[in-house]
C-alpha cells in the first residue's frame, strides 16, 4: 500500500526551524567547534561527500589567533681601517673599527705620532676588507690592502715582485663590514694594533776590504748593528774595518731592522744578503753564492737591530779564536745566576784573564773560570732547579742538541738562554735566568 504524505502542512514547522537552525550556525561559532573544527573555526566545503575543511571565523576572540613577531631587518654598516707610518720607524700603526675613513686616518696618525713625536703620514686605508704590512729585504715597509686577508697580501706579493723586492709580513689587521638590525645606531669600536718595542728604526752595515785584480779572497768582514741612522752604521762599519785591516774598506751591504746572513763558497767568501727573517736571509745568501761557486754553506748571520760592532770570520782559517767564561766562587748571592764572558781573544790565557777581571770588577768578590775553549760555540742554559750549565762545542754543532743530551744524561730539563761564539768579540755579563 502506498503512503502519501501530504507536506504542506509540515512547511510551515519545518522553515522556520531550519532557518533558525541557520541563523543560530552564525551567530553561535562554539556550536560548529564540537562539529570536528577547533574554536574558531567552521567548517566549509559541504556537499554529499561531507565537510572537506574549516576556516577561521570572522572576529572570533576579539581580533582572531595571535601573530608570530616580525623578525627586524638587518643590514651591513661600513667598518673602516687606516694604517700609519714614520720614515724611521720599522712599523706601522694599523686601526680598525671607524665609522668613516676620516676617522680612521685620524686614529692611526694620533696612534704613530704619539710613539714617535710628529712627521706621521697615512699609508693605506678602506673600508669592510683587510690591510697587510710588510718590510722588504733593506727594510723598506710596503702596505696593500684588500677585500680580505688574502687578497690583500695577493696584491702585496704581485707589488713587491715589481718592485724587485722581497717582502715579508709583518703586521696586518681585518675589518669586515658590522652586521646589525636596520636603522640601529652602530657604536663604533676602535682596535689600535702597533709595535710592541721600541719603534723606531735601528741600522746596520757590512764591509771588507776592497780588492784589486790580485787581491786575495775575502776571509774576514766587519759588522756593525743598532746605529740610529745610516749614515753612522756606514761610518762606523768602514773605520773599524780600516782600523784592523789597514786597507781601504767600503760598505758592502746595508739596512735596517733586518738580518745579515754569510756563506761560504768552495772554501772563500761567497757572499751576504740580508732580509726580514733570518731563513730568508739565509735562502737568498746561500742562492746568492750558488751562481759562482758549486759548494756553498751557511756561515752565520747577525741581527741588525742588535747593537754590536765585530770582526767575524766565518772559518777561523787556522786562527784559534778563543773564549772563556766566569763566575763568582761558590756562586754567592746575588750573582748565583750571572756569567761573564770574553770571546775573540787572541790566546786562551788573555781569555782567562779577561773573563776574571769582568767578574771581579763588578761583584768585588772572588771569581773562577767556569769553560774555555776556541773556534767554539759556548751555551748558557738553565735547568729547573735554577741552576746554571756551561757547556761548550765545537763551532761547526748544534749546540742544542748537545745540551739536550748532556742534560738528559743526569735527567734534568734545561733551557738554552744564550749562545756564544768564539770567533765574535765581546766581553760583558749575562744573566741565566
Amino acid at each position: 500500500m502506498t503512503r502519501v504524505v501530504d507536506w504542506k502542512p509540515l512547511i510551515g514547522r519545518i522553515f522556520p526551524t531550519l532557518c533558525a537552525a541557520i541563523l543560530f550556525g552564525f551567530m553561535s561559532p562554539a556550536a560548529h567547534a564540537e562539529g570536528g573544527c577547533p574554536d574558531g573555526f567552521f567548517p566549509i566545503g559541504g556537499g554529499t561527500g561531507g565537510w572537506q575543511g574549516c576556516a577561521p571565523i570572522p572576529g572570533y576572540d576579539d581580533g582572531g589567533a595571535e601573530e608570530e613577531p616580525q623578525q627586524p631587518t638587518r643590514s651591513a654598516y661600513d667598518n673602516y681601517y687606516a694604517a700609519a707610518w714614520h720614515r724611521d720607524s720599522s712599523w706601522a700603526w694599523l686601526v680598525t673599527g671607524y665609522s668613516n675613513r676620516t676617522r680612521a686616518d685620524r686614529a692611526a696618525l694620533a696612534a704613530c705620532n704619539a710613539a714617535m713625536g710628529s712627521g706621521c703620514t697615512t699609508a693605506a686605508g678602506g673600508a669592510n676588507g683587510a690591510l697587510v704590512i710588510s718590510r722588504g729585504v733593506e727594510g723598506d715597509l710596503y702596505a696593500m690592502s684588500g677585500a680580505d686577508k688574502g687578497k690583500a697580501e695577493k696584491a702585496m706579493a704581485k707589488y713587491c715582485k715589481e718592485a724587485n723586492d722581497e717582502c715579508e709580513e709583518i703586521q696586518w689587521a681585518t675589518a669586515p663590514a658590522l652586521i646589525a638590525p636596520s636603522g640601529q645606531n652602530v657604536p663604533e669600536s676602535p682596535r689600535i694594533y702597533g709595535p710592541v718595542n721600541d719603534p723606531h728604526r735601528r741600522y746596520g752595515a757590512l764591509a771588507w776590504p776592497d780588492g784589486g785584480a790580485d787581491a786575495a779572497p775575502t776571509r774576514e768582514v766587519w759588522i756593525v748593528g743598532g746605529r740610529p741612522s745610516p749614515d753612522k752604521a756606514a761610518s762606523d762599519v768602514v773605520a773599524r774595518c780600516q782600523d784592523d785591516s789597514g786597507k781601504t774598506c767600503s760598505v758592502k751591504l746595508a739596512g735596517s731592522d733586518v738580518y745579515i746572513a754569510l756563506t761560504m763558497g768552495d772554501g772563500v767568501m761567497g757572499g751576504a744578503a740580508s732580509a726580514s727573517s733570518v731563513a730568508a736571509a739565509q735562502k737568498r745568501a746561500l742562492d746568492f753564492c750558488r751562481k759562482t761557486y758549486k759548494r756553498c754553506r751557511e756561515a752565520g748571520f747577525f741581527d741588525l737591530v742588535a747593537e754590536q760592532a765585530l770582526r767575524y770570520d766565518p772559518e777561523a782559517f787556522g786562527k784559534p779564536w778563543f773564549t772563556a767564561q766566569s763566575w763568582t766562587k761558590g756562586g754567592k748571592a746575588p750573582w748565583r745566576n750571572s756569567v761573564w764572558s770574553v770571546s775573540g781573544a787572541k790566546d786562551m790565557d788573555s781569555a782567562k784573564k779577561a773573563a776574571l777581571a769582568s767578574c771581579h770588577a763588578e761583584t768585588k768578590d772572588e771569581c773562577e773560570v767556569a769553560s774555555w775553549s776556541s773556534n767554539s760555540k759556548v751555551a748558557l742554559s738553565v735547568d729547573a732547579t735554577g741552576a746554571v750549565h756551561v757547556l761548550w762545542t765545537a763551532w761547526s754543532n748544534d749546540p742544542a742538541k748537545v745540551v739536550a743530551k748532556d742534560c738528559a744524561a743526569q735527567s734534568l730539563d734545561c733551557r738554552i738562554v744564550t749562545i756564544i761564539d768564539s770567533r765574535l768579540p765581546s766581553t760583558g755579563r749575562i744573566d741565566v735566568e
